[in-house]
């Protein structure tokens, strides 16, 4: 009888710790509200530097939410929000954001992005396997270079090239260039 009332307790206890965690991440935040925290993290900036930064999407952290909690969009009263999370002190607050009050704006993966900027693509090297280039777009407008990446003992080279205004990238096995060619610094290269 006592075995099964410590078994029955213990249970209980274990039940009890996990509906106490499980409610600890559930912890709900209206728009245009704060709640306080022991702690607050932003990585977007938040009120502790006196803005609020809409055009990154940031992770907001604190002891209610400690593995963060990522700036969302979503839909309130027909109208796409931005949902920004950030820190006032020791303050986790929510702030519901029209993006397309800033300007030619339109919330997309948790942040405010200008939707007027032209399509743009440029590669330095066309599609050439044995030239080591960089791809500029809208995707990747400070560049994205030319690998190389081994598999099974294969060495490929990925060549970033131009699909109209997009960037798009081509997997290629160096010894479909040539015999004795491997991948070096971005390119096929003969091997010496």
């Amino acid at each position: 009888m006592k075995t099964k009332l410590l078994l029955v307790l213990s249970l209980l206890s274990i039940l009890m710790i996990v509906a106490l965690a499980q409610s600890a991440e559930k912890v709900s935040l209206a728009a245009n509200s704060s709640i306080n925290t022991t702690w607050c993290n932003d990585t977007d900036t938040g009120l502790n530097n006196n803005s609020l930064n809409f055009f990154l999407q940031g992770k907001t952290s604190s002891n209610l939410y400690p593995r963060g909690i990522w700036d969302t969009c979503g839909i309130s009263n027909g109208k796409l929000l931005l949902r920004e999370y950030y820190c006032v002190g020791n303050s986790l607050s929510l702030m519901s954001k029209d993006c397309s009050s800033l300007g030619s704006f339109s919330c997309l993966n948790g942040a405010c992005i200008n939707i007027t900027i032209p399509r743009f693509c440029n590669d330095t090297d066309a599609i050439n396997y044995t030239s080591w280039g960089v791809v500029y777009s809208q995707l990747y407008p400070q560049g994205k270079q030319d690998y190389c990446q081994n598999y099974s003992e294969k060495q490929y080279v990925f060549e970033g090239y131009c699909r109209g205004n997009d960037y798009g990238a081509f997997q290629k096995n160096c010894l479909e260039v040539g015999l004795n060619f491997t991948c070096r610094n971005g390119a096929c290269r003969r091997w010496e």
